[in-house]
C-alpha cells in the first residue's frame, strides 16, 4: 500500500511518515500543495 502524507508542519509529517514506514508501508510526503 502506498500512502501520501500532506502536512505543512514538517516535523509532524516526518514523524507520521516514519511511523508508517516502520509498519512496512510505502510513504510519500508533501509539505504543501505546490506541485
Amino acid at each position: 500500500m502506498r500512502i501520501l502524507v500532506v502536512e505543512d508542519e514538517r516535523v509532524l509529517a516526518d514523524a507520521i511518515a516514519t511511523g508508517l514506514r516502520r509498519e512496512s508501508l510505502a510513504v510519500d510526503v508533501a509539505y504543501d500543495g505546490a506541485g
